[in-house]
């Protein structure tokens, strides 16, 4: 993409002097035909049938060469017009161009982001099934210790009832056995 854009800069970039180079051209030629005929005008011969029209203002060859010099500062004027607006269609060519990359970078930039974003979110829900597999053995281990506190508590009861029981008889054995 980078190097379709260069690419495209480089087509433009030999349009505008392609171009700037016509409009040199014809100006060059308008001038030189100016200068021709103004020359002509000013030794008296009439200028050539493909140079430009001689404009008449009433004063002579003086006047002719005056006009002349008009049109050819006219041209100037319009020459370098038309560089400008060369040069300020350049900048907003190489402007576009710059935005179109960084539009084209953010775009990739987006993808990429996306993609990893993608990524995390399976991790994550990997991640939560793990934990919420952890937290039901968890659950599980609690209620297991809860019977065995509970079935050693029984235990206990039942142990210290045998003891109670046991001593009982037991006093009970040796009165028994001193009363006879």
């Amino acid at each position: 993409l980078r190097s379709q854009i260069e690419r495209l800069k480089e087509e433009q970039s030999q349009q505008a002097a392609s171009a700037a180079a016509t409009l040199s051209a014809q100006n060059a030629a308008s001038v030189a035909a100016a200068r021709e005929a103004a020359a002509a005008t000013v030794n008296g011969n009439s200028p050539s049938a493909g140079s430009t029209p001689r404009v008449w203002s009433g004063g002579g060859a003086k006047g002719s060469q005056e006009s002349l010099e008009a049109q050819l500062r006219e041209k100037d004027g319009e020459m370098a017009e038309y560089r400008r607006q060369v040069q300020a269609l350049e900048k907003t060519r190489d402007s576009l161009a710059e935005e179109l990359l960084a539009s084209v970078s953010a775009g990739e930039n987006a993808g990429k982001l996306e993609l990893e974003a993608s990524h995390l979110r399976r991790e994550l829900a990997m991640i939560q099934s793990k934990f919420y597999s952890a937290l039901e053995l968890m659950g599980e281990r609690d209620e297991q210790v809860d019977e065995l506190k509970a079935d050693l508590e029984e235990a206990r009861t039942s142990y210290r009832e045998q003891v109670d029981r046991l001593t009982t008889e037991l006093a009970t054995a040796k009165s028994m056995a001193a009363a006879s």
